[in-house]
């Protein structure tokens, strides 16, 4: 963006995620005919058989960045924002962890400063030049990523021809909430407020297919 200041290009990838675990698994439940606990007859049909699998994914979040909200470069690339430190971008939350209703992400003092550490205004920022922010901070990254999925099944043979096949699913199975990103826009009215949900709430689905 800045040819005299190129070093500003230098930045973690945005997709860069520190840490990141997955794991699937599968497990037959020790119930029902040829395994641990046997049953039989109308009991085997309706409690044996099952089995539990299920993938999860635990990630924390990539690198953030604001913007100014005014673009002074030729063809609307946009600015970088001005700040002191890449350190003091988080605001302070009012509890024990951020809540959307009360807290905000974004730390206003921070960004669009001038030399002397004072805020500029809109029109101040037009003409003040390209920004001081890199690409991005990796000091400050979205919230982690956390999620559960779990599938209960299992199959029932009618006859050698005939078969059916029972699948419970559940994605986000204990419904965990993760945050949408802030309003990264230095001069927005809405700078720091978070007002989206950034996973799907939980579902639940039953399905049942008859091979003949």
């Amino acid at each position: 963006m800045d040819h005299y200041n190129r070093h500003l290009e230098k930045g973690l990838s945005y997709d860069d995620q520190t840490h990141m675990f997955r794991e699937a698994f599968t497990y037959d439940l020790p119930v029902g005919k040829g395994r641990r606990w046997a049953l039989e007859g109308p009991a085997d049909r309706i409690l044996g058989g099952w089995g539990l699998a299920g993938f999860l994914e635990y990630s924390s979040g990539q690198p953030m960045n604001v913007g100014p909200g005014v673009t002074s470069v030729p063809g609307g690339a946009g600015n970088r924002a001005f700040i002191n430190s890449y350190t003091n971008w988080r605001a302070p939350i009012s509890g024990g962890k951020f809540d959307p209703f009360k807290d905000v992400w974004w730390n206003t003092g921070a960004f669009g400063l001038d030399a002397s550490g004072k805020q500029m205004t809109a029109a101040q920022l037009l003409y003040a030049g390209f920004g001081n922010s890199g690409r991005n901070n990796p000091k400050v990254r979205y919230p982690w990523y956390v999620n559960e999925n779990i599938t209960l099944s299992k199959n029932v043979d009618f006859t050698e021809k005939v078969k059916l096949t029972l699948r419970f699913e559940a994605f986000n199975i204990f419904n965990r909430v993760r945050m949408g990103g802030p309003d990264s826009t230095v001069t927005s009215a809405a700078f720091g407020l978070v007002r989206s949900q950034g996973n799907d709430p939980r579902r639940m689905q039953f399905g049942a297919k008859v091979v003949f």
